[in-house]
């Protein structure tokens, strides 16, 4: 027994640390379980699993239907006949009054019927199916944006944690600097201006560090809401700018890549919508052919007056069986049909129209999304020689300050110079990523 506690007892504290310590994502693991657990998705896939039972559901209309029933009647009141004076009994003036039919009635029936032929239930059959394509595709259209919304957010992530990262930087050195700066001040060595003029950079600096604090909350809560995980759940997402930059498939690649607008889900969804119209005219067109069906139906009667017992089985009980077939043809409905087969074509004219409307979006799309990345790995190159050269001066101006040779208003322009261009940067480092991700959603990649 000791021996089994000892084995145990490790794996329980094992346990007990695994599910203490936060859950790590990076941005695939990140998008693999949003597949499985957003809520968008877990919604198509329910829709996808009705459009299975309806193929079920309209496939049982062509195997046999058997129906039973029982009845129970109980005539408190005979109706009664008028038979000619004297028909029964002498004549008296008056006609006789017959009542035909006894006071109980109990009949059990079953009824079974077999459809044969009717058009319009193979149309259905192929339509159900096309239901369930279409429901398919609109899940997979719903996993497609899933994790392009989870890699945005991500993106976001990633780069407000670095701007915090960068920005706590800041405010620890210039923390230092202040403090440097009063001793300098308390020496006699610089004007209280210049104290003042690094306390206002430092308030800044806190001030941003504080808002991006609280946006980097509100996006890790919008990510994992995205992913179908609790706001509150303690998940650690763990790529950072470099590794998210560096992971993606390289910028030739993607902008040499052909567009091939048959592959695009929405091109899918509407060549299946168009099947659809294109099998509801043909089942208005089916409605002109008649249909068929088979039955065969039994009952079983018993009749009584007093002491009548209705699960006496030993009684005689009266059989009867029809076994036959049922021809249903309508030959005529007014304009009804033809106005219905005119709003089929309508409506297919519709799909046509709505489906050349699509390509050309498409093609528009691609189109504006390799504009907008070109555009964006531009401005990320610009941006981030900008923050070099920014920081390059804010550093050496930081040194001459220290060493008098700047002035406070020569280190105020720099660092609010830095701070510009390291906010632009991070800009064009979400714009970059964003339209990467966009440009590969387009692509189908």
């Amino acid at each position: 027994m000791k021996k089994v506690l000892l084995l145990v007892l490790p794996f329980i504290t094992f346990s007990s640390f695994a599910q203490n310590s936060p859950q790590a994502f990076s941005l695939k693991a990140a998008q693999d379980y949003a597949e499985l657990n957003s809520f968008s998705v877990q919604d198509k896939k329910l829709g996808y699993e009705k459009a299975k039972k309806q193929i079920l559901e309209t496939a049982a209309i062509g195997l046999p239907q058997l129906s039973v029933n029982a009845d129970y009647t109980y005539n408190s009141q005979l109706a009664q006949t008028p038979l000619p004076d004297g028909f029964i009994g002498p004549a008296d003036g008056e006609p006789d009054l017959v009542a035909f039919g006894v006071e109980h009635q109990t009949t059990a029936a079953f009824s079974l019927n077999q459809l044969i032929f009717d058009a319009s239930y193979l149309v259905a059959l192929k339509a159900t199916t096309v239901v369930k394509d279409i429901a398919n595709l609109n899940t997979e259209k719903a996993k497609i944006d899933i994790r392009s919304e989870i890699a945005n957010t991500y993106f976001l992530v990633a780069v407000t944690k670095e701007n915090v990262r960068l920005t706590e930087e800041n405010v620890k050195t210039l923390k230092k600097n202040l403090f440097e700066v009063q001793e300098y001040f308390k020496n006699g060595l610089l004007e209280e201006q210049d104290a003042d003029q690094v306390e206002i950079l430092l308030l800044q600096q806190e001030g941003s560090l504080e808002s991006l604090q609280r946006s980097l909350i509100l996006a890790e809560k919008i990510l994992k809401f995205q992913m179908g995980i609790s706001s509150d759940a303690d998940v650690n997402f763990t790529e950072t700018i470099e590794t998210l930059m560096s992971s993606n498939q390289s910028d030739s690649q993607l902008l040499s890549e052909k567009f091939d607008r048959n592959s695009h889900i929405d091109y899918k969804i509407m060549e299946a919508q168009r099947l659809g119209s294109k099998l509801q005219l043909q089942n208005q067109w089916n409605t002109i052919y008649p249909s068929l069906s088979g039955f065969l139906r039994h009952t079983e009667s018993n009749f009584g007056n007093d002491n009548f017992n209705a699960f006496q089985f030993d009684q005689p009980w009266i059989p009867g069986t029809a076994l036959g077939l049922s021809l249903r043809w309508n030959v005529f409905q007014g304009s009804g049909r033809i106005a219905r087969i005119q709003m089929a074509k309508v409506d297919l004219e519709r799909v046509d129209l709505a489906l050349d409307a699509n390509n050309t979006n498409l093609d528009i799309q691609y189109e504006t999304d390799k504009s907008n990345f070109e555009n964006a790995l531009s401005n990320f190159n610009t941006q981030k020689r900008n923050l070099a050269l920014s920081t390059k001066i804010r550093d050496r101006t930081r040194i001459k300050f220290k060493e008098g040779i700047a002035s406070s208003l020569d280190l105020t322009q720099a660092e609010n110079q830095q701070t510009q261009a390291q906010g632009a940067y991070f800009q064009a480092v979400l714009n970059l990523l964003n339209s990467k991700v966009q440009l590969a959603k387009t692509l189908g990649m």
